[in-house]
């Protein structure tokens, strides 16, 4: 049986009439508190860690876009340079 010290005995008037039931309703109360308190912690816990996981969720997804944007400008880059070059060859051969 757990132990009631007796600042707590004095506290709660109702363990002082000596009723078992009293008693044992006290000692559940006490662990539901902790049960509530533990619950609390853990779901406090996995907020935080909701929240970091959608913290770099969004960071991959902007950086997603942002390659995204230069693979498209590379790729811009890339056409423009060889029609450049097509032309120039094709000045070229128009000359010879």
């Amino acid at each position: 049986m757990k132990y009631i010290s007796p600042f707590a005995i004095r506290k709660n008037r109702r363990i002082t009439h000596g009723d078992p039931s009293m008693v044992e309703e006290q000692r559940q109360s006490e662990e539901n508190k902790t049960q509530l308190e533990t619950l609390q912690h853990d779901l406090d816990e996995e907020r935080r860690r909701s929240e970091e996981y959608f913290t770099r969720l969004k960071c991959a997804l902007a950086d997603l876009e942002n390659l995204k944007k230069r693979c498209d400008r590379q790729l811009e880059e890339a056409k423009k340079y060889a029609i450049k070059m097509m032309k120039e060859e094709e000045k070229e051969n128009d000359k010879s």
